[in-house]
């Protein structure tokens, strides 16, 4: 299964994860594809329209398969586009990806910072969205 990143592929444990979790759908190997992708600078106004739009291309780009799901692993900086990544991969493949979130935030003196889960966040979202 193609499985596309912005930031960084899944480690090797987590890789065994999620085809743990993919085993009944007879998937044995992860194929990587990075997606070249720039979000808005904090603060800047965006449309959500022409930020899908964006990402769409960015897909393309990338080579998203028409007519499959895809992994989607969300990017460490870049989980408040989640949400519009996975639009776009609809409207690319006609397929909401499997979402896979190896990171989360935690509060510290100093402020937010990502630091890698313990264990995987995975959500089908074609599922969920009643695909």
């Amino acid at each position: 299964m193609l499985a596309f990143y912005i930031d960084e592929t899944l480690a090797e444990t987590e890789e065994a994860e999620v085809l743990t979790a993919l085993a009944a759908k007879e998937i044995d190997r992860i194929e990587y594809r990075r997606i070249a992708c720039v979000f808005p600078a904090a603060g800047e106004k965006v449309t959500t329209e022409k930020m899908i739009g964006a990402l769409k291309g960015h897909l393309r780009h990338a080579h998203v398969p028409i007519g499959s799901q895809s992994v989607f692993i969300v990017p460490k900086e870049g989980i408040r586009w989640a949400v519009l990544l996975q639009e776009a991969f609809y409207l690319v493949s006609g397929f909401y990806p499997l979402m896979v979130q190896p990171w989360e935030v935690q509060l510290t003196d100093a402020g937010e910072i990502p630091v890698r889960r313990e264990h995987l966040r995975m959500i089908d979202m074609h599922a969920v969205m009643g695909g």
